[in-house]
Parts: C-alpha cells; sequence; structure tokens
C-alpha cells in the first residue's frame, strides 16, 4: 500500500505513533517510523555525523536505503518541521 512515514518531535520517540501506526497498517499503508538520532533506540551520534546530516537528508537516506521513493510524511513539532524541509528539498 500507500507508504506513510510518521516522525515523533525533538523530545519523543517513535512511541509518539504507537496508536497511530496500527490504524493506519489495518488501514492498509505500510507505515515508517524510527527514532530521529540520538533518540529513543537509535543511539549515539557521532559529530561528524551530526554536521553531514541535516534532519531531511537523513530521511533521504533512509527511504533510498529503504526502497521507498514515495511516501506521505506526517509529523509532530519539529518532526513536522522535518517533513517540511524534507519536501521542499526532495
Amino acid at each position: 500500500g500507500p507508504v506513510v512515514l510518521l516522525i515523533h518531535g525533538s523530545q519523543s520517540t517513535l512511541r509518539t505513533w504507537d496508536h497511530v501506526a496500527p490504524v493506519l497498517v489495518e488501514r492498509g499503508y505500510r507505515v515508517i517510523r524510527y527514532d530521529m538520532p540520538p533518540q529513543g533506540l537509535s543511539g549515539p551520534v557521532s559529530q561528524d555525523a551530526a554536521k553531514a546530516l541535516t534532519p531531511a537528508t537523513f530521511v533521504a537516506g533512509m527511504l533510498d536505503h529503504a526502497g521507498v521513493d514515495a511516501v506521505d510524511c506526517v509529523g509532530v513539532s519539529s518532526g513536522g518541521t522535518t517533513c517540511m524541509y524534507f519536501a521542499a528539498t526532495f
């Protein structure tokens, strides 16, 4: 089905979407959600990586790695800002 990318805010984790993701899956969507580095389960990020990657380029690389060429992006707070920059850039 269509892909929905769910991005949490800066003071949260992918668990923000625990109640939303199952509903979307039941309705036929493929749901992608992740912990923005360095939050939740993602672990620490090196200074070099933090300087080289913006949140939008991180999303682009992750989706490319997953073989996703079209996505609807939904974000809360700074996750919404990431969606906006991702859409404007890619």
